[in-house]
């Protein structure tokens, strides 16, 4: 792989896992500041920060090199992440298309920081 490529992937990998990453700290001690870049913007919910963490994840996992010592456990972790960011994305989308509530999106630790826990349709379509 390219040189410029792979520093490219891994700021990639660097920024998903940093973002998801700081987004839950600021959720579990309640952060304002780590949830939110601006008052003014909506915070990002739970389930989007665990999709970035999972991406990143993803990502490096499908960058690790193929050979004899990790063959058998980089295909099904890379099966799962993947079928896990679709799970949550499907589940969310869902509950965009017919206004459900399925739970998903941790509304209890959401309206302690006066957000409602829905991500963007754009985001969940993004994932």
């Amino acid at each position: 792989m390219n040189g410029k490529i792979k520093s490219f992937l891994d700021l990639c990998i660097l920024f998903l896992l940093l973002i998801g990453t700081l987004t839950l700290i600021g959720w579990f001690f309640h952060i304002n500041n780590l949830v939110k870049i601006s008052p003014h913007f909506a915070a990002m919910p739970i389930c989007t920060a665990v999709c970035f963490i999972l991406s990143g994840l993803l990502l490096l996992v499908t960058m690790i090199p193929r050979n004899e010592l990790n063959k058998n456990w980089s295909m099904p972790l890379t099966r799962a992440l993947t079928g896990l960011i679709l799970f949550i994305s499907s589940a969310y989308l869902v509950e965009h298309i017919f206004s459900l509530d399925l739970g998903i999106d941790f509304s209890a630790y959401h309206q302690v920081m006066c957000s409602n826990g829905r991500s963007a349709i754009n985001s969940v379509i993004g994932f």
